[in-house]
């Protein structure tokens, strides 16, 4: 099914479930092409702008690219902090990467936080903070 996008750069989808406690969490799309909340190290597409209140009900979404959004925060933020998603869609400060180094694999992983912007002012849990959204690869670091 085909959508009309809205006029204010956000996309819309059908909610795969009951979104409306969700405003201003960070959302993904699901293997059944509907919004779902996003959790840790999961792809999130932008922040849900509005309260869709069942299946099937349309969400409108600021993709990240550049623009400022509102989110909710999952802990304290300061202004300028790289920002990554919690497991329950809010957004908390990143984590710089590292190489996991706890085995005797010659092919460690690089673990840290999938980026999707900076804070653009001070917050602590669950307050409603401005952020520039971007979408990024892990917080880059520089070897000890």
């Amino acid at each position: 099914m085909a959508l009309q996008e809205n006029v204010a750069g956000g996309i819309s989808l059908p909610a795969s479930a009951d979104l409306s406690t969700k405003q201003y969490l960070a959302v993904k799309v699901n293997a059944s092409g509907k919004l779902a909340v996003a959790s840790t190290g999961e792809f999130a597409i932008g922040i849900l702008q509005d309260k869709p209140s069942a299946d099937g009900t349309i969400g409108n979404v600021l993709p990240f690219g550049g623009r400022k959004m509102k989110a909710v925060a999952g802990g304290t933020v300061t202004a300028g902090d790289l920002l990554k998603v919690d497991s329950a869609g809010k957004l908390q400060t990143a984590e710089k990467s590292i190489v996991d180094t706890s085995d005797t694999s010659a092919t460690d992983p690089v673990q840290g936080s999938a980026v999707v912007g900076v804070a653009l002012e001070d917050a602590v849990i669950a307050d409603i903070f401005q952020f520039l959204g971007f979408a990024s690869g892990a917080v880059a670091t520089t070897a000890a």
